[in-house]
């Protein structure tokens, strides 16, 4: 079956820094400990509220801090956040809400955090008007048997910056049934290769 649109999530990484001071584990009281900020973030991203009828999560997804020297309390740390929501809007609610988390922490602990957002993927801006045409794209191509219902999905793919940098650009994305396992991105991904002409036959019936 096809899908007449692909209503992709939006999603996007911050990677950062905490810059404090390395203490011997005697006298931890004269170091900024880099794993206390960690273990506080990972508290404070669990503060973000936004309306519970709209999908989001924010979660730690890389630390580094430490060596081999066991005796030693980091006073530096790396760590990124991935952070994903349904709609744009609530990506730009999240993005504000971490980094006024983040100054917080600062301020709390006495310690430098630097960061950077990387990798921003919009959320599906999807057109009615597109929507239709694929939709009876779908229906003359193979028949009304084979329409599926519109894929709502919180995965992202920079496709959708076309729509987002030009609005008045109509678009959608179709979705085709190719019984794609185990999962995506899986080593031992597999599809079913017809699917890749049933595609084409859609778009040549746009």
């Amino acid at each position: 079956k096809v899908a007449p649109s692909i209503h992709h999530g939006a999603g996007t990484f911050l990677e950062g820094k905490i810059i404090g001071v390395d203490a011997h584990g005697a006298r931890p009281h004269q170091g900024k400990n880099a794993i206390d900020v960690i273990a506080a973030l990972h508290q404070v991203l669990k503060t973000i509220y936004v309306s519970p009828f709209e999908p989001y999560s924010a979660k730690l997804t890389k630390i580094i801090a430490g060596g081999d020297n066991l005796n030693i309390i980091p006073g530096s740390a790396e760590f990124a956040i991935d952070v994903r929501a349904q709609k744009n809007q609530v990506l730009q609610q999240l993005q504000e809400a971490i980094e006024e988390r983040l100054l917080g922490l600062q301020k709390l602990y006495g310690v430098e955090i630097a960061w950077e957002w990387l990798d921003l993927a919009p959320g599906a801006e999807v057109s009615p008007e597109a929507e239709a045409i694929a939709e009876q794209a779908i229906i003359s191509a193979l028949g009304a048997e084979c329409l599926a219902p519109p894929v709502i999905t919180s995965g992202s793919d920079d496709f959708h910056y076309y729509t987002v940098k030009k609005p008045e650009l109509k678009a959608t994305m179709i979705g085709v049934g190719a019984n794609l396992a185990p999962g995506l991105h899986h080593p031992k991904m597999s599809f079913d290769h017809s699917a890749l002409n049933i595609g084409a036959r859609v778009l040549a019936e746009t």
